[in-house]
């Protein structure tokens, strides 16, 4: 059996899925979270003003709004994973252009995510990849 890493810093609990059986485990809830975009393609509507696709690697941090959001949201991109009652869901795209990435899962608390987008661009899938 392996060695649990320590969270650290920690962040607010997120009671969706840190915790007793929950999906994540007991805890403490990460402060940062660090994602992987890939395989999104140009869509059949992408022109030549749009922005290449947002594929990489991102660090996103937990929100003061609401323990259960993690977001990159700054002058280049807007990147959010959330977690709630009724889900999980992510969203990817640089600032100021078409999202890329759409995703809505009707479970709680996964760590990979598929893109529903299929118009300016389409595929690709989003992953947690470490806390």
């Amino acid at each position: 059996m392996g060695t649990e890493i320590p969270i650290d810093p920690p962040g607010q609990f997120c009671d969706r899925c840190w915790g007793y059986a929950l999906n994540f485990g007991p805890g403490p809830t990460p402060l940062y979270m660090t994602i992987e975009i890939t395989g999104i393609e140009k869509g059949p509507a992408w022109f030549s003003g749009l922005r290449e696709p947002i594929n990489g690697v991102y660090t996103l941090t937990q929100t003061d709004l609401y323990p259960c959001i993690w977001e990159k949201m700054d002058t280049e991109t807007q990147i959010r994973v959330y977690f709630n009652v009724n889900g999980s869901y992510a969203r990817a795209g640089w600032a100021g252009g078409q999202t890329q990435f759409d995703a809505v899962l009707y479970e709680q608390c996964q760590p990979d995510f598929i893109n529903n987008r299929t118009y300016y661009f389409m595929n690709g899938t989003l992953s947690i990849i470490s806390f």
